[in-house]
């Protein structure tokens, strides 16, 4: 049969995807539904190997297109007619059951998926510190403390970072504030000089001094900006463990930030929001990432091999099946415990809850653009898809909208990759 790409006949069909997964020199073919997500423990205890993703690229769910020992989830052999991917986006081949039980032969049929329904991250904030403290108790022998920031063994937010935050939420920050405190974190100083007298700038007259980068090179707002993901790379370590095949963590973050603060500026009055808040949204929105990796590194590392192997799923249903709550819920507590403004709290953590509803609603629909704008650059852990126009609408936004922030964006590339470089050297 032809392919089918996005043809009705493809969409009516239940669809099956599938990955390469491997240890060693075994390699083995999966094929999966699409709504479903792929528990690597069943095939590790299947298999006796510790299996990982081996190609982040399309992957063709056709019985006998790759060498390897087909493995066919039990659901897939239930379908009476079934869809199957191809190694190009968006493009199907069409099977009956007989066709695709006479391809596959002698492949091995085992439960290794879990179905997944709506999100699973709550839609209100009621049960969130329970759940919280339920999966520390469940997870650790540590004895649970009053204070969430102490129970995590995670510090106070530093003085610095702490001040340098106050100042982005303040779109009147005076400028001598932000040198004084740049100024007196030696490490943060070094840097920022480093960067204005980068190549980037390509400066005659190299710069001495925080005063001289702020004015005459960088500007406040790139100065507060950098200083803002330096002063957190600083005092938030990314974990060892790390999803293969994405971005790196605070480069995402970056890109956004700025995203999230691009798109701020198009929102019509009264509805506009604070661009600084936009942009620390931006900037934490996968802040959970860093505190479930400091809190529980050996979860956070399976939860980055199931990410590699369901990257058509957000990364909150891989967070609740590996630790039964998404991240944002303790991205969240930990955010409310060290007083960052509410708007940009509510923004993590309702940013995957569809149709939220709230005082902060503008926030949450503006990350959720973000990140499906940045999804489709493979520069956000979200899954690709196509821009949501309801979203567009609740944002009174349109398609012209979009191509200005995105070129934006791109105008911005050199410097935004630049800094993520300046911030984590």
């Amino acid at each position: 049969m032809e392919p089918s790409k996005d043809g009705q006949a493809a969409i009516d069909q239940p669809r099956a995807r599938a990955l390469i997964v491997g240890h060693d020199a075994k390699k083995l073919h999966l094929i999966a539904p699409d709504a479903a997500l792929v528990d690597l423990d069943v095939l590790n205890q299947w298999s006796g190997c510790q299996l990982r993703t081996e190609s982040f690229e399309p992957i063709a769910a056709i019985p006998g297109y790759y060498e390897h020992p087909l493995v066919v989830d039990r659901r897939v052999c239930e379908w009476d007619r079934l869809a199957l991917a191809t190694e190009h986006p968006d493009e199907y081949v069409l099977r009956t059951r007989a066709e695709f039980d006479r391809d596959a032969g002698s492949a091995a049929v085992i439960d290794f998926c879990v179905d997944i329904d709506a999100d699973p991250t709550p839609s209100t904030t009621t049960n969130d510190h329970a759940q919280v403290i339920a999966r520390v108790r469940a997870f650790t022998e540590l004895r649970i403390r009053q204070r969430l920031d102490q129970t995590l063994t995670i510090p106070p937010l530093p003085e610095a970072t702490r001040r340098i935050l106050e100042l982005k939420a303040d779109p009147d920050f005076d400028v001598r504030d932000l040198t004084r405190i740049v100024e007196a974190d030696p490490s943060l100083s070094a840097r920022i000089i480093g960067w204005a007298n980068s190549a980037y700038y390509g400066l005659r007259e190299p710069v001495r001094s925080i005063a001289d980068a702020i004015m005459r090179v960088m500007g406040p707002q790139a100065t507060l900006n950098m200083a803002l993901a330096i002063a957190m790379q600083q005092d938030l370590k990314v974990p060892k463990a790390h999803v293969r095949g994405l971005s790196p963590y605070w480069l995402q973050a970056l890109y956004a930030a700025a995203t999230m603060e691009a798109l701020a500026t198009l929102v019509d009055t009264p509805k506009r929001p604070l661009s600084g808040y936009c942009y620390l949204a931006g900037l934490l929105a996968n802040f959970g990432a860093l505190v479930i990796g400091h809190v529980f590194p050996p979860f956070y590392a399976a939860i980055c091999r199931e990410q590699e192997a369901n990257r058509h799923l957000p990364h909150t249903y891989v967070d609740q099946h590996v630790l039964g709550v998404p991240r944002e819920l303790f991205a969240a507590e930990l955010l409310e415990s060290w007083s960052v403004p509410k708007p940009v709290t509510d923004a993590v953590r309702f940013q995957y809850v569809e149709d939220h509803v709230g005082p902060h609603a503008t926030y949450v629909n503006l990350l959720r653009l973000t990140h499906r704008l940045l999804a489709n650059r493979d520069l956000s852990d979200s899954p690709r898809g196509p821009i949501d126009e309801r979203l567009l609408a609740k944002l009174s936004l349109d398609a012209s909208a979009i191509d200005k922030v995105l070129a934006v964006i791109t105008e911005s590339a050199e410097q935004l990759d630049g800094m993520a470089r300046a911030a984590t050297c």
